[in-house]
């Protein structure tokens, strides 16, 4: 009678090895192998999802989509935390909106299309500032400091991935610093959704250089 297998993980220190009971092994057949994928990707929905009140974000449709300027290396959510928003005794309205915005916010991050924003080694958005704009965002606790999340990554997105009347509205919006001063949930809650309809997210550079993110950003900064 077997009464448990050691377990080895590819690719892992033979440290990590485990004994587990027989209940926790089947046979690789057919049918096992393809339970075995529809948990996996149960497991991956389960990661990436979102609040039912970001069901008509437009960039929740791009997520798992090719050529995202964050890298096929940097799964959704990057490491941070996307859930549901919270509740219960002592949290405030305003608390669950803040939380919905935020991952509202890191979504339309993690479907940026490829060359909509520099992530080059030197650039703008590079791997180690998008990591840090992102533990703001994930660290976000009242409106203001949201809404400078917001304008962060208004500034480094290149003018040529927005929508024309994207750029009209952005324009009649209060500036950075006053929008920063007066933030309130609804005031960030606009800017998070004209962002997420400004955004060209099916226009890819397939180059994947940088000049015409610079170009983009030469217009936008004028």
């Amino acid at each position: 009678k077997v009464n448990g297998y050691r377990v080895h993980y590819k690719n892992w220190s033979s440290r990590f090895d485990e004994w587990v009971t027989p209940s926790r092994v089947v046979e690789p057949s057919e049918n096992n192998l393809q339970v075995q994928e529809e948990l996996m990707d149960k497991l991956i929905a389960e990661r990436e999802s979102t609040p039912p009140a970001l069901d008509n974000l437009i960039a929740k449709k791009y997520i798992r989509t090719r050529k995202r300027a964050r890298g096929s290396d940097h799964p959704f959510p990057l490491g941070t935390t996307v859930s549901q928003p919270p509740t219960g005794p002592g949290v405030s309205s305003e608390d669950e909106a803040i939380s919905i915005l935020r991952t509202a916010l890191l979504t339309i991050e993690a479907a940026l299309p490829l060359g909509s924003i520099d992530t080059s080694q030197h650039g703008v958005w590079r791997p180690e500032a998008a990591a840090y704009w992102r533990s703001m965002v994930q660290n976000s606790t009242g409106p203001a400091y949201l809404m400078g999340c917001v304008v962060l990554l208004e500034d480094s997105l290149s003018s040529l991935w927005m929508y024309p009347q994207a750029k009209h509205l952005f324009a009649c919006l209060p500036r950075h610093w006053k929008a920063i001063k007066d933030a309130s949930v609804s005031s960030v809650a606009v800017r998070v959704w004209l962002l997420d309809s400004g955004i060209r997210y099916n226009h890819v550079d397939g180059g994947g250089n940088t000049n015409s993110y610079s170009a983009g950003r030469r217009r936008h900064s004028r």
